[in-house]
């Protein structure tokens, strides 16, 4: 909303931000292969969170699910147009109630960033982006 357009701007801006724009061609739209997506993901983590064999649950996407994964650069509007395929906040909406979820890893934006998720009266979630790039990968350790 802050970009000040429409919709069918944004999704007409999408290839010069996301080659899947280019290269995929599918019949259905982002929001219906989102919401398949999220679908899938959170219904996983239903099913961990009622196992009781299972202690903690960690997340791995592909673009980040929380804000405080996105770096907003409120000043360029080429960064905050892309913004609009740098994420899927979503499902980090629909994951937050899952109380055994621990950590959520996200790629995509190449930027690295580190933050911590509040839940009042539930455990944070511990967040990150991998900063790795093409021709440099990059790796993350994290202690459970």
């Amino acid at each position: 909303p802050a970009l000040g357009q429409s919709i069918d701007e944004v999704v007409a801006l999408k290839p010069r931000f996301a080659m899947d724009a280019v290269r995929m061609d599918w019949e259905r739209s982002d929001e219906a292969f989102a919401a398949e997506c999220r679908a899938r993901l959170v219904g996983q983590a239903a099913a961990l969170e009622a196992d009781a064999r299972v202690e903690r649950i960690v997340a791995v996407t592909h673009v980040p699910v929380f804000e405080n994964q996105i770096d907003r650069r409120p000043g360029n509007l080429f960064w905050s147009q892309g913004n609009a395929y740098f994420g899927h906040l979503t499902l980090g909406e629909q994951l937050l109630p899952f109380r055994k979820l621990s950590h959520v890893i996200s790629g995509h934006t190449h930027v690295g960033m580190n933050g911590v998720v509040e839940r009042g009266g539930v455990p944070p979630i511990a967040t990150a982006v991998v900063s790795s790039d093409y021709q440099r990968p990059r790796w993350l350790t994290i202690d459970l």
